[in-house]
């Protein structure tokens, strides 16, 4: 259903008209299956797809949780033409990325309404044949804004990075500095993690670095060390636990157990 002629990447994928065209067809033709009680577009493209690269990402619920496997194979015969579905087992549910041969991703989860939950800001119901998927949405953004269950996770990841700090420190001294440059990009994550926390911006998926702090961002890229050798290694992992402070102290979060940071004095 779904075939385009191959093209060359660096080239024009597909069109911004195409784009629309085939998320259309694709929530109409879905909203005729039986097993489907709601169909709801998540992520950026909600309001407006940022560039011709993104993709289109869709939840599909059904009636009931048996019908969900119904719906895997009826997706199979509606993209026919994919050039490559590859599925991830959920724990009441499926993923499925569906790659097009223009190029275009769908991103789509296959779930019963009862196990509906959202993790993006950004969503729109396409398909609700009993009201109950609304519902169902409504109420798992208010299970997700438990704030104490949150501030729980921030102490967690505060050791997580000062414990991931400590371990990059012995890996310098022992020169593995590949795995330093890995454990570097684990704290980067949770810095950006916890800045979109501050910033208040939706943390779920978060690709779009450019639109953060312009200051946070240049102690960010000055994390990056320019050759492998333990000085440089050694400036990058303090400026790493400096950027952490600031942003600790800037936010007014709670103040750090000082015998927490003694264990960075190796």
């Amino acid at each position: 259903m779904f075939g385009f002629r191959a093209r060359l990447w660096g080239e024009f994928m597909y069109t911004e008209k195409e784009r629309a065209k085939l998320l259309i067809q694709a929530a109409t033709v879905i909203s005729t299956y039986p097993e489907i009680e709601g169909i709801v577009q998540v992520g950026s493209g909600v309001e407006k797809f940022p560039d011709e690269y993104s993709d289109i990402d869709l939840i599909l619920s059904t009636f009931l949780p048996e019908q969900v496997p119904m719906l895997r194979v009826r997706l199979d015969k509606l993209f026919n033409d994919a050039l490559y579905i590859r599925q991830k087992e959920l724990p009441q549910g499926m993923f499925l990325y569906v790659f097009l041969r223009n190029g275009l991703e769908f991103d789509v989860v296959l779930l019963p309404t009862e196990a509906l939950q959202v993790r993006s800001a950004q969503w729109k119901i396409l398909t609700d044949k009993t009201g109950k998927v609304l519902n169902r949405m409504h109420n798992s953004q208010l299970e997700g804004m438990d704030q104490q269950t949150f501030r729980d996770t921030l102490l967690e990841w505060e050791f997580e990075i000062i414990y991931a700090l400590r371990g990059i420190l012995f890996e310098i001294q022992r020169e593995n500095f590949l795995y330093v440059l890995s454990r570097m990009e684990f704290v980067r994550d949770k810095l950006v993690r916890l800045e979109c926390y501050y910033e208040k911006k939706e943390q779920h998926q978060f690709k779009d670095y450019r639109t953060l702090d312009r200051d946070f961002l240049f102690r960010l890229q000055a994390t990056y060390p320019r050759e492998f050798a333990r000085q440089p290694m050694l400036v990058c992992t303090q400026r790493l636990l400096q950027l952490f402070l600031k942003q600790h102290s800037d936010n007014n979060m709670w103040e750090i157990d000082s015998r927490m940071l003694d264990i960075l004095k190796i």
